[in-house]
């Protein structure tokens, strides 16, 4: 594995899901870490986690708020943690959202209307309307 010791690392949407689990596991890795998210009680609560897994004198895990949509946040919210914390080794973005279902129903958009495909026959180009 890697030595992340030293490395400063931003990793927005890391109070939750797979951004903490990255954000635990570089820090036992011996990086020091910076999560962002929207929720400052989950925020606090992960720092707190992440911060229990300590592995050398030094090492550093702090949180701000930050909401991804709001473009003039992340540039303040990401200039003051540049200023506080330093600029990142490496940034990690897992901000988003997953939407039940959603895959369910494009898949089954997509397999029922028609579609045209353009092929060869005969020395010719035919258009011929199928299902996808």
């Amino acid at each position: 594995m890697k030595d992340f010791r030293n490395k400063n690392v931003y990793i927005v949407g890391g109070s939750s899901g797979i951004g903490l689990a990255a954000a635990r596991l570089l820090f036992e890795l011996g990086a020091d870490i910076t999560i962002f998210s929207r929720d400052e009680q989950k925020l606090a609560r992960s720092a707190k986690a992440i911060s229990a897994q300590c592995t050398s004198t030094g090492q550093t895990v702090a949180w701000m708020q930050l909401d991804v949509a709001d473009r003039s946040a992340v540039e303040r919210v990401l200039d003051t943690s540049v200023l506080r914390h330093g600029v990142p080794d490496i940034l990690i973005n897992c901000a988003g959202r997953a939407y039940p279902h959603y895959l369910k129903i494009s898949v089954s958009i997509n397999l029922t209307k028609p579609c045209i495909s353009t092929f060869m026959e005969c020395g010719t180009r035919q258009k011929k309307w199928y299902r996808c």
